[in-house]
């Protein structure tokens, strides 16, 4: 019996590739089952599993490669700086620049700023997990859903550049930092966390400095409405308020009014919680309640600066009302904003505050109510006709009815239908005929409305956003989040 050597090295090399492909295999992570098919292949087609697995290996090599440039692309993508409270560059991101929990902070700051988001919001849910919101045009969106330990991650990174304790999770805390996106654009991120069921709530306010208005125009005001702004400001004291509900842009014109002034020739001193915008020539006071620089004392010790004019973030409580109504009758003039429906409204929610109707009647000069509404998107809003229960308000209004339009959706934004914000405004100019008609003493909240409403109308705001509606900026809808009465 004759033996070919050839033939016999090929079976002992087909052994060896078969021994050599086991050997590989053991080393995978495969299920007992999978494994012993596996083996019992690789024990009759060795070199062929061989051959299998490096060529695997390979491809899942190269495909991990191409994930990391595109993760690098990615993250080259996030163009922004973060700045702690300090003002110093985060030193986190560059810690641990590999961490997927930093470059989360970082994205969803950046995609925050990219969308126009107003505000951010982290809710923890029962279950662990975390959803982000973004607040767009008034609307809020949800963006992500983490898990607890991405969640809690991203949070304890936002405390960190907030200046905030990151070992408390239960007692309230608030903070702020910056960025620096593409190195044009400042933004100031106001924090306030606080505990919750299933983790820790994170709420982050945005102020883009490049987008601070520089005059009134800038908001789409009625001239009429700004001139007597401008008159008010030139005033000798008194109070001016700026009322709208929460989130209406009262600070926005509240900045605004700043360059209305010529700083350099007045004393000119904001009290803000927080600041959101850096300005020059005006001497900026931030409130600090931990600290007991609260807003009514520091109203109080402004005052010792003999100052012209004092700007006020908000009227909070009945301390920051006293002190605004005590200085505008010392001959300083405050300018501050409210929280409120509108000029109506507003008599109301200062004597909640404490503020008698007389003593407010005394110090006031002009009350603006404003409101925001999204706007439609002009790429794919539609003509409609007016409906038969706004017929009667239009046409004593005067507005035109061959404008009317509805909210459609499209590519451009998002299926909204909607692209943008505009404010609607109102003026309550304190003349003195109507100081003399408000201002006894005996003169209740309830009579000081029913005046206005004579002499006003009931919902002046509602009729400037009908305006709007008419000209096919807004729709109806919008408008009814004003006064959600058609025909009023």
């Amino acid at each position: 019996m004759s033996y070919n050597p050839i033939k016999l090295l090929i079976a002992a090399a087909w052994f060896y590739a078969s021994y050599h492909a086991l050997a590989m295999l053991e080393k995978r992570d495969m299920t007992e089952r999978n494994l012993f098919w596996s083996n019992l292949f690789a024990f009759f087609a060795g070199p062929l599993v061989i051959v299998y697995l490096y060529t695997y290996d390979y491809v899942v090599r190269t495909l991990e490669r191409m994930g990391m440039r595109r993760l690098a692309r990615k993250r080259a993508a996030i163009k922004i700086e973060i700045r702690d409270s300090t003002g110093k560059v985060f030193a986190a991101e560059e810690a641990n620049e590999r961490s997927e929990v930093p470059f989360l902070t970082r994205k969803i700051l950046f995609d925050a700023v990219k969308a126009g988001a107003s505000d951010i919001f982290f809710d923890p849910k029962s279950d662990g997990s975390y959803h982000v919101r973004y607040r767009c045009e008034g609307m809020l969106n949800e963006v992500a859903v983490w898990s607890q330990e991405i969640g809690s991650g991203v949070i304890d990174s936002m405390k960190l550049a907030s200046g905030m304790d990151t070992t408390e999770h239960r007692r309230p805390q608030e903070g702020s930092f910056s960025g620096i996106v593409r190195k044009d654009t400042s933004v100031g991120f106001h924090s306030a966390v606080m505990g919750a069921v299933g983790g820790e709530k994170l709420s982050i306010h945005l102020s883009e400095n490049a987008s601070a208005p520089q005059k009134l125009a800038d908001l789409k005001m009625r001239l009429d409405i700004q001139n007597s702004i401008r008159q008010a400001l030139a005033g000798r004291g008194g109070l001016i308020l700026l009322c709208g509900p929460s989130k209406s842009g009262k600070t926005t014109t509240l900045y605004s009014l700043f360059h209305e002034i010529d700083c350099s020739k007045y004393n000119v001193i904001s009290i803000e919680d927080p600041i959101f915008h850096a300005l020059d020539d005006i001497s900026q006071l931030e409130v600090s309640n931990r600290s007991g620089f609260t807003c009514g004392i520091l109203i109080r010790n402004a005052l010792a600066q003999n100052p012209d004019i004092i700007a006020v973030g908000e009227i909070r409580d009945r301390e920051s009302a006293m002190a605004c109504v005590n200085a505008a009758r010392t001959g300083h003039l405050i300018v501050a904003t409210l929280n409120c429906r509108d000029n109506r409204d507003m008599f109301e929610r200062m004597a909640n505050l404490g503020v008698a109707p007389h003593d407010l009647v005394e110090v006031l000069q002009l009350s603006v109510s404003q409101a925001l509404l999204r706007t439609l998107c002009k790429k794919c809003r539609q003509s409609i006709a007016l409906p038969d229960v706004y017929r009667e308000i239009f046409t004593g209004l005067g507005l035109a009815q061959d404008q009317l339009c509805s909210a459609s959706g499209c590519r451009d934004c998002d299926g909204s239908g909607y692209a943008g914000v505009q404010a609607v405004f109102d003026a309550l100019e304190m003349t003195d005929a109507l100081k003399t008609q408000l201002g006894s003493q005996n003169t209740s909240i309830q009579q000081i409305q029913q005046t206005l409403d004579q002499q006003f109308g009931n919902a002046p705001l509602y009729c400037e956003a009908l305006s709007l509606v008419a000209t096919g900026v807004t729709t109806f809808e919008e408008a009814g989040k004003i006064n959600a009465t058609p025909g009023i």
